[in-house]
């Protein structure tokens, strides 16, 4: 007879057979497992002609949790949630952990008990109560949810989970702590926004922009006060693209920095051309993204640009959006504060839209002060509109600065705005963005 003990072999072999199916940290299916069980739900589904849902679970604002509390509070509120979404595992249901804070779950056949729906409720319930960690903090959350359906959205096991990937980031966009469902029109949003973002990588390379420059008059003689400059990007197609749509992708994926910088560079290059040609006394209007702003080598690009191509400080304005000044309010201003102190001029774009507040209005370092084309496309029909843009005239006034009205397209915006004080006037009305040889004709006739 042979004895040999074999108990280490066998818990090395459950070990790795359980490696091979969960996930270390929660408990729940791991990814590639959980992908092997989903394509057999379709696989029935497809027989049995039956719908599955898949739904794909994101923990919001997950990165302060780690950032603040430390990586072993986010492993452990990740375990607790793991923990209350594994009690749905059932027969026809299946969760797993994704990656990080993220959940994905299938259902075959929703219904009932199992419906989406019924799902949804249960886990926004759970979020309403608090998480107890063993560290004594005690955490609420929130989390975002998108939902993509067999056979309507997709055939196959990963594609089914990227489409509720998709709309989960899109329910993230609109507010977060929402339930999302998948459709055609957000797909394509999204791949059209993938594209865009390649394409804008290429165009950054390449340099492949276009500078226009949109004129600023004073209101009461109409003299040319400045210009804006206004990127603009023509693809490889020769089709322009809103700054609205590349914009937002830039500041996403990085490029808002190199894009800012060429902005920077070409039109006070330009201007400084223009200033010798010319002669002309005027501003240049540069609009400075948060992340170009919040670069701790801002001001010395900036003076350096300035200094390069022989532009007076107080000719330079830059034109920054109230968003700014969410993050770090002291830090902001202590910047601005150094710009003005080397002349360079500070507008407050957009003032009105979004986080603006009287009382941190006094403390600015600001010259001007532009009020949004929102106001002046109401300024006619609106009396709320009127109260309120009067009021900013007059307050603008008071602290010392200048007040810029953009978006002014009829002669009749123009004339209220002359009569309540508005300093500055820009708008189709007097002239729509230029391209620099308009601008260049422009000059000529008028100096």
């Amino acid at each position: 007879i042979v004895v040999q003990n074999i108990t280490k072999q066998k818990t090395q072999n459950e070990e790795l057979l359980y490696m091979a199916y969960y996930d270390s940290l929660t408990g729940l299916y791991n990814r590639n497992y959980f992908v092997r069980l989903l394509t057999e739900f379709l696989r029935r589904a497809k027989e049995d002609n039956r719908l599955v849902s898949v739904l794909v679970i994101d923990i919001d604002d997950f990165r302060k949790v780690n950032d603040g509390l430390g990586i072993v509070a986010g492993d452990e509120l990740v375990q607790q949630f793991g923990s209350f979404l594994k009690e749905f595992n059932g027969d026809d249901v299946i969760v797993c952990h994704l990656t990080s804070d993220v959940y994905c779950m299938a259902i075959y056949d929703p219904c009932g008990n199992k419906s989406v729906e019924h799902i949804h409720k249960e886990i926004v319930k759970r979020t309403r109560e608090p998480f107890y960690l063993v560290g004594g903090q005690v955490l609420n959350i929130t989390v975002s949810v998108g939902v993509a359906e067999y056979p309507e959205a997709a055939t196959s096991a990963l594609e089914l989970i990227n489409c509720a990937e998709i709309v989960m980031f899109k329910g993230k966009a609109m507010g977060k702590n929402r339930i999302q469902y998948f459709d055609t029109p957000i797909l394509n949003d999204f791949l059209k926004n993938v594209e865009l973002d390649s394409k804008l990588k290429e165009a950054v390379f390449e340099n492949n922009f276009l500078l226009y420059y949109q004129p600023q008059y004073y209101a009461g003689n109409r003299k040319l006060r400045g210009v804006e400059a206004l990127i603009r990007w023509k693809d490889g197609n020769g089709r322009m693209i809103s700054p609205a749509k590349f914009i937002p992708i830039a500041e996403k994926n990085g490029t808002i920095i190199p894009i800012g910088n060429w902005v920077l560079e070409q039109s006070i290059r330009t201007f400084s051309e223009w200033r010798n040609r010319y002669g002309v006394p005027f501003v240049l209007s540069v609009n400075i993204s948060a992340l170009q702003y919040q670069k701790e080598d801002f001001v010395e690009t900036l003076l350096n640009i300035i200094h390069k191509y022989d532009v007076d400080p107080d000719e330079i304005e830059l034109e920054i959006t109230e968003s700014i000044l969410i993050d770090d309010f002291s830090a902001v201003t202590e910047k601005m504060q150094l710009l003005k102190e080397y002349g360079i001029r500070i507008s407050l774009d957009d003032f009105g839209t979004g986080f603006s507040s009287l009382s941190y209005l006094k403390k600015l370092p600001i010259n001007t002060l532009k009020i949004d084309k929102s106001f002046t496309d109401t300024l006619l029909t609106d009396s709320a509109t009127r109260i309120i843009t009067e009021s900013i005239v007059s307050m603008v006034k008071s602290l010392g600065f200048e007040s810029i009205a953009e978006g002014v397209e009829e002669e009749q915006q123009y004339k209220y705005l002359r009569v309540i004080g508005c300093d500055i006037i820009q708008g189709y009305l007097f002239g729509k963005p230029l391209s620099q040889e308009e601008i260049e004709q422009l000059l000529q006739k008028m100096y």
